[in-house]
C-alpha cells in the first residue's frame, strides 16, 4: 500500500470536519510545492515572495545577519566560562 492509499483510508475514517482540514492542508502543501518549484525555475529564492525581506535589501547593517548573533554567542560563552 502506498502513501496515497494510506492517506485515503485514514481520511475515510475521519468525521467530515476533520477530513476537510486534511484536505485544506493537502491543498496548502500542493500550493507551497508549486511556489517553490516556480521560484527555483525563475532562479529566485522564497525570500523574494515574502514582502518583509525586500525592505531590508538596501540596509548595510543587514549585509551579514549572522555577525551579530555570532558576537552574542561568543559573548555568552565568555560569561559562562
Amino acid at each position: 500500500m502506498n502513501i496515497a492509499d494510506r492517506i485515503y483510508r485514514e481520511a475515510q475514517a475521519l468525521p467530515e470536519a476533520q477530513a476537510k482540514e486534511v484536505l485544506d492542508f493537502l491543498e496548502f502543501l500542493r500550493n507551497k510545492l508549486k511556489k517553490t518549484a516556480a521560484s527555483e525555475t525563475k532562479g529566485t529564492s522564497n525570500a523574494d515572495a515574502l514582502p518583509g525581506f525586500g525592505m531590508w535589501a538596501d540596509h548595510d547593517e543587514m549585509s551579514d545577519i549572522l555577525v551579530p548573533s555570532q558576537r552574542w554567542r561568543a559573548n555568552m560563552q565568555g560569561r559562562s566560562n
